[in-house]
């Protein structure tokens, strides 16, 4: 469960459980990144609800004051798409939130992507709010280069490091292909970014089936190899 209230001059999150909650602040020329990292049990599959018991003692209620023009809650298969060891790709987040609000689709399309599933199966929700100002932001990360944003705590490293650490190999290959593809097609200033994307696609599609045929061929017990081999042999004396 996660929760966000903004003012004009602080911002107040609510938190249990896992997903994550994320908010940029202005002030003057500089902008600040503040979250409320997600909290599980004694691995990452255990997690808090308000179904527990106990629940209200792992109720996190935080408060932050500043000029904030832009705050998000996700569930953790959304965050999934935006967390690495690496830091926070905020860039990636930003332009879903600033795309045209007649555009109602494209988040869905976003999370609805074979990358996305193939990085988390989890249920992937979104929801944020923004200010004007955010569109000034968002040229301040282009003109920065910068993509992704260190986390603010070690505590929320420290959790992006243990996911980054439990995904599996495919994941793996999946979240360094969503790297590659940062934002909308349309701000991209190189399209063969789309093309290397599923070409990369292709591969490993071709590679997991010649793995699969592989594995099915050396899988045969001996006794049905030698009775192909005298079934093709019959044939060729026949021939």
């Amino acid at each position: 469960m996660i929760a966000c209230l903004v003012g004009p001059d602080r911002l107040c999150f609510v938190h249990l459980g896992d997903g994550l909650a994320c908010a940029i602040a202005a002030e003057q020329d500089r902008y600040r990144f503040v979250s409320s990292e997600p909290e599980n049990g004694i691995d990452l599959s255990t997690t808090y609800s308000v179904s527990d018991a106990n629940w209200f003692q792992h109720l996190r209620i935080t408060m932050f004051e500043g000029r904030f023009i832009f705050a998000a809650c996700m569930s953790d298969g959304a965050q999934a798409l935006f967390q690495d060891d690496n830091g926070f790709a905020i860039r990636r987040l930003v332009e879903l939130a600033i795309i045209p609000e007649e555009d109602t689709h494209h988040i869905d399309a976003f999370f609805d992507t074979a990358l996305a599933r193939l990085l988390s199966d989890d249920d992937k929700s979104l929801c944020y709010v923004r200010s004007d100002a955010v569109e000034t932001y968002l040229n301040h990360l282009i003109k920065t280069q910068r993509e992704v944003l260190a986390y603010p705590s070690a505590k929320s490293l420290e959790h992006a490091v243990q996911v980054n650490a439990s995904r599996a190999s495919h994941r793996h290959m999946a979240s360094r292909m969503l790297k590659s593809a940062q934002g909308p097609l349309s701000r991209s200033k190189n399209s063969r970014r789309l093309i290397v994307m599923c070409a990369s696609i292709v591969v490993m599609l071709m590679i997991f089936i010649i793995a699969i045929f592989t594995t099915l061929r050396s899988d045969e017990p001996a006794e049905v190899r030698a009775i192909k081999k005298l079934i093709e042999q019959s044939k060729n004396q026949a021939d």
